[in-house]
């Protein structure tokens, strides 16, 4: 059974993940299919909020903590992640600085990480058992389509600018699944699915996607 993994990055969107793991099988409820996975993601270019609890840096804080990021994404194997707005922390005698312009790259087995606060670059390889995905939002669109269960899904107009092969709409259509509290609004393709809203944790903007409207 292949992994799942995020891998190493500021963890401060840890509500993401709990809402990951209660909202999953709900997306999975109502597409249809056998349980092959699904097929690649067409290429595109997408721009999303994530939210988190305060975040600190030694004795400094922001709350209410928000950035917003760029996938491009070109393949499973073959993206791009960067911060292109995130809040300013004040490190006290060390001044300040953010997340803006950090990146994470995949290509190919190797992934590359950009820490701007200290201007480094890491690199690790992928090991050959796990699928390194964007960030958790994204385990949406690498899971099997097997049904678990019968939540039925409700059409609504979300607040996400989408474009296929350049035909664009402002407040594009999604199917929104909600249960015990936790609601999640995705984007459905030819047997591919994209996050749009995930609970609190989760907001696309925009998406740019290379391939015909379904």
């Amino acid at each position: 059974m292949e992994r799942i993994r995020t891998g190493k990055k500021i963890s401060v969107f840890v509500v993401v993940i709990g809402v990951l793991i209660a909202a999953l099988a709900l997306v999975l409820a109502n597409r249809e299919g056998s349980e092959v996975s699904p097929r690649e993601l067409p290429r595109m270019t997408l721009v999303y909020e994530i939210y988190g609890p305060e975040v600190s840096v030694g004795g400094k804080g922001v709350s209410s903590y928000k950035e917003v990021r760029r996938l491009e994404f070109r393949s499973k194997t073959d993206w791009t992640e960067t911060v292109i707005e995130s809040p300013s922390i004040n490190l006290g005698r060390y001044g300040s600085g953010s997340n803006v312009g950090s990146y994470r790259r995949l290509d190919g087995a190797v992934i590359t990480e950009y820490d701007p606060l200290d201007g480094s670059i890491r690199e690790s390889d992928v090991t050959a058992d796990a699928i390194f995905i964007p960030n958790s939002a994204f385990t949406v669109a690498y899971m099997s389509t097997k049904p678990l269960g019968d939540i039925p899904g409700v059409a609504v107009s979300t607040d996400a600018r989408v474009c296929f092969n350049n035909d664009c709409e402002g407040n594009a259509d999604g199917i929104r699944y909600s249960a015990n509290g936790i609601t999640l609004v995705v984007l459905e393709g030819d047997n591919w699915i994209i996050p749009v809203e995930f609970g609190d944790g989760f907001s696309l903007r925009s998406a740019d996607i290379q391939a015909p409207r379904p």
